[in-house]
């Protein structure tokens, strides 16, 4: 980027239990882009949550979205689509909660409650990092203690009655990363190649020995990906 040009906004919306931190090491790989990261209001669904987003977000912008941060992007598109130049969805998915995912967030948010977010996210690290540093373990586990069992319940809550939106990836029609690491254990591989293959601008990016928070796992690959998807 030309020294003189001006930085092209980018919000990124980062994962349940997670806030600016879970882009730190990406950030500074990205000097073509002025970073914004809001954070998640205290809404009870994924609409309420993209609409306070955009109240706050620039005229026009990029948008990247981790996990449930891609359950944002896609209802900020559905509500604004004019007002996104490119999007980035990493680690997510278009569909909504099953029964047996639903089941498993009602028995995380009790656990949560009861002063458990310690014991969960020690068993979900295996889950969220392919590759573990202890700076990022450390980071992951100060995220989610941070954020509270109130504020965990109501993200949980908000993604458990997020509606399917399969059906509104065809109008997408602006540069599209779709980020996929081959060790997530949370979203299938299948999830982000139907999301890849509905949207006509759509650029599939796979990263070996990756998990689900690849802004941690792989930010170097991650932002070779956003920079290509912003210069088209």
């Amino acid at each position: 980027m030309s020294k003189h040009a001006k930085p092209h906004p980018l919000v990124f919306l980062p994962a349940l239990a997670c806030d600016a931190r879970l882009f730190s090491y990406l950030a500074p790989n990205l000097p073509e882009a002025e970073i914004i990261c809001p954070n998640y209001c205290e809404n009870h669904s994924v609409e309420e949550l993209a609409i306070a987003v955009l109240a706050n977000a620039p005229p026009r912008f990029a948008l990247a979205g981790v996990s449930m941060g891609g359950y944002v992007a896609l209802e900020m598109i559905r509500l604004a689509p004019e007002r996104i130049t490119h999007v980035a969805f990493i680690s997510t998915n278009a569909r909504a909660d099953t029964a047996v995912q639903s089941a498993k967030r009602r028995k995380q948010i009790q656990l949560a409650k009861n002063g458990g977010l310690s014991k969960l996210v020690a068993a979900q690290l295996s889950l969220l990092l392919a590759c573990p540093r202890p700076e990022t373990q450390q980071l992951v586990r100060q995220m989610f203690v941070e954020t509270g069992a109130e504020r965990f319940a109501n993200q949980q809550t908000a993604i458990m009655h997020r509606r399917n939106l399969l059906n509104a990836l065809a109008k997408i029609k602006i540069s599209t990363a779709i980020v996929h690491g081959t060790n997530d254990k949370i979203t299938p591989s299948t999830h982000m190649q139907e999301i890849a293959e509905q949207i006509e601008e759509a650029k599939f990016y796979c990263f070996e020995n990756c998990g689900h928070l690849i802004p941690l796992d792989a930010p170097d690959q991650l932002a070779q990906s956003l920079r290509a998807m912003l210069r088209n």
